[in-house]
Protein backbone atom coordinates (compact mmCIF):
# COMPACT_ATOMS: atom_id res chain seq x y z
CA UNK A 1 0.00 0.00 0.00
CA UNK A 2 1.19 3.53 -0.66
CA UNK A 3 0.11 6.13 1.88
CA UNK A 4 -0.20 9.79 0.92
CA UNK A 5 -0.80 12.57 3.44
CA UNK A 6 -1.37 15.70 1.42
CA UNK A 7 -0.99 19.02 3.24
CA UNK A 8 -2.34 22.44 2.29
CA UNK A 9 -0.18 24.80 0.23
CA UNK A 10 3.13 25.73 1.88
CA UNK A 11 2.92 22.79 4.30
CA UNK A 12 4.67 19.44 4.24
CA UNK A 13 3.08 16.43 2.54
CA UNK A 14 4.23 12.87 3.20
CA UNK A 15 4.20 9.57 1.36
CA UNK A 16 5.40 6.09 2.25
CA UNK A 17 5.26 2.48 1.15
CA UNK A 18 3.46 0.54 3.86
CA UNK A 19 3.52 -3.25 4.13
CA UNK A 20 1.35 -3.51 7.25
CA UNK A 21 -1.49 -5.17 5.29
CA UNK A 22 0.79 -7.42 3.25
CA UNK A 23 2.12 -7.22 -0.30
CA UNK A 24 1.14 -8.46 -3.72
CA UNK A 25 2.59 -6.02 -6.30
CA UNK A 26 5.78 -3.97 -6.68
CA UNK A 27 5.36 -0.21 -6.25
CA UNK A 28 7.31 2.91 -7.13
CA UNK A 29 6.55 6.56 -6.24
CA UNK A 30 8.29 9.18 -8.38
CA UNK A 31 7.66 12.79 -7.30
CA UNK A 32 7.64 15.43 -10.04
CA UNK A 33 8.72 19.05 -9.60
CA UNK A 34 9.70 18.82 -5.94
CA UNK A 35 12.64 18.01 -3.68
CA UNK A 36 11.17 14.69 -2.49
CA UNK A 37 12.97 11.40 -2.98
CA UNK A 38 11.80 8.50 -5.08
CA UNK A 39 10.74 5.46 -3.05
CA UNK A 40 10.35 1.98 -4.41
CA UNK A 41 9.72 -1.63 -3.61
CA UNK A 42 10.57 -3.49 -6.81
CA UNK A 43 11.21 -6.92 -5.33
CA UNK A 44 8.51 -9.52 -5.62
CA UNK A 45 8.03 -10.00 -1.88
CA UNK A 46 5.84 -13.03 -2.51
CA UNK A 47 9.03 -14.96 -3.31
CA UNK A 48 10.36 -14.36 0.22
CA UNK A 49 7.09 -14.84 2.07
CA UNK A 50 6.92 -17.86 4.40
CA UNK A 51 4.24 -20.38 3.39
CA UNK A 52 2.19 -19.73 6.52
CA UNK A 53 1.75 -16.06 5.46
CA UNK A 54 1.39 -16.75 1.73
CA UNK A 55 -1.97 -16.48 0.00
CA UNK A 56 -2.29 -19.09 -2.75
CA UNK A 57 -4.80 -19.22 -5.60
CA UNK A 58 -6.82 -22.33 -6.50
CA UNK A 59 -3.94 -23.86 -8.48
CA UNK A 60 -1.27 -23.22 -5.83
CA UNK A 61 0.30 -20.07 -7.29
CA UNK A 62 1.54 -17.46 -4.80
CA UNK A 63 -0.67 -14.39 -5.19
CA UNK A 64 0.03 -12.34 -2.03
CA UNK A 65 1.86 -12.22 1.27
CA UNK A 66 -0.37 -11.54 4.27
CA UNK A 67 1.02 -9.34 6.99
CA UNK A 68 1.88 -10.77 10.38
CA UNK A 69 -0.56 -8.30 11.96
CA UNK A 70 -3.54 -9.40 9.87
CA UNK A 71 -2.65 -13.05 10.39
CA UNK A 72 -2.15 -13.09 14.18
CA UNK A 73 -4.07 -9.95 15.27
CA UNK A 74 -1.63 -9.62 18.20
CA UNK A 75 -0.76 -6.13 19.49
CA UNK A 76 2.99 -6.81 19.23
CA UNK A 77 2.61 -7.79 15.55
CA UNK A 78 0.37 -4.80 14.76
CA UNK A 79 2.39 -2.14 16.64
CA UNK A 80 -0.63 -1.19 18.73
CA UNK A 81 -1.27 -0.72 22.44
CA UNK A 82 1.94 -0.79 24.46
CA UNK A 83 3.82 -1.72 21.25
CA UNK A 84 2.76 1.44 19.39
CA UNK A 85 6.05 3.24 20.06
Amino acid sequence: MVDFIMAPTNSTSYYAIDLIYGANVPVNVVPIDCRCSEIQCYSDLKLYCPDWLTEFDDIGKRIACRSLCLTTHRAEDCCTGKYAG
